[in-house]
């Protein structure tokens, strides 16, 4: 499963947060074929008891102590999984959604994704709803402890015949810290002033950590957040290139805690 090793150090000396993504990809491919064995497991599981035209399948990864994999957006040096289902048979649809992530804040990286072990649940609608469901996933990830691993899957699952009790209660853990839209008494805003961008919720009485998604050019660092009652202030600094603007850009937030996966889409004020 493994095939490679990349030396997260580098990537963090002297390089501009704009291209250590790019040099993370190019690791990744310069140490292709040098074997390190991070010990992670990926399966497909499956949930009993649906049928017809709505199924429920999930992408399990259990990783070691002290190893991470990413999100979709990985943040300064991580690398997004992909998940390609085009072999999959009798199938009109596949979505896969993402569980709220965390931060994994390091001097000067700021990365974004999942330690231990992961669900991502897939959304499943056959083509012909009385004929099972033929998945098979070709899936490329990166996992991290003080170094980085790529890994690559080949997986399969067919639905309904695979599908357990236990798989289904597993995926439904997860599928319930997938972001959902605040509370309607909730408020949330966003202001950039220089080169700070304030986000502001209020109704709020755990303490999430706040991921940020903008626009092409802009990238953005550690917030830090300041408590009032029952609002909070994040404060996050982030650097542009060329003619990036975020004044009036739409940018997503994800509040992500113990016991908090909200997600929301403002116009930068």
């Amino acid at each position: 499963m493994m095939n490679g090793l990349l030396w997260r150090g580098l990537l963090k000396w002297r390089l501009p947060k704009q291209f250590r993504r790019f040099a993370s990809a190019a690791m990744l491919l310069l140490f292709l074929g040098s074997p390190v064995l991070a010990g992670e497991t990926v399966h497909l599981i499956g949930a009993k008891g649906l049928s017809g035209n709505a199924l429920l399948a999930g992408v399990e990864m259990t990783m070691e102590p002290g190893w991470h994999t990413y999100w979709r957006h990985p943040g300064d040096s991580g690398i997004a999984p992909t998940f390609d289902w085009s072999k999959s048979e009798n199938v009109a649809n596949i979505e896969l959604l993402w569980p709220a992530p965390r931060r994994f804040d390091q001097p000067d990286d700021l990365t974004v994704g999942y330690e231990g072990h992961i669900v991502w649940p897939v959304l499943v609608r056959p083509l012909d709803p009385a004929r099972p469901v033929k998945l098979h996933l070709s899936m490329h990830y990166g996992v991290c402890s003080d170094i980085c691993v790529p890994g690559e899957a080949d997986l399969f699952l067919t639905l309904p015949e695979d599908a357990t009790g236990e798989g289904g209660e597993m995926i439904r853990q997860f599928l319930a810290r997938v972001p959902a839209a605040p509370r309607d008494d909730m408020r949330i805003t966003a202001h950039a002033v220089e080169d700070h961008l304030t986000v502001s919720i209020s109704a709020i009485d755990e303490d999430p950590a706040l991921i940020v998604e903008g626009p092409r050019g802009i990238w953005f660092g550690k917030p830090v957040a300041e408590r009032d009652g029952k609002s909070i202030r994040y404060i996050v600094p982030f650097e542009r290139t060329g003619d990036a603007k975020l004044e009036g850009a739409d940018v997503g937030l994800i509040f992500s805690g113990t016991h908090t996966a909200i997600k929301a889409t403002r116009k930068v004020e």
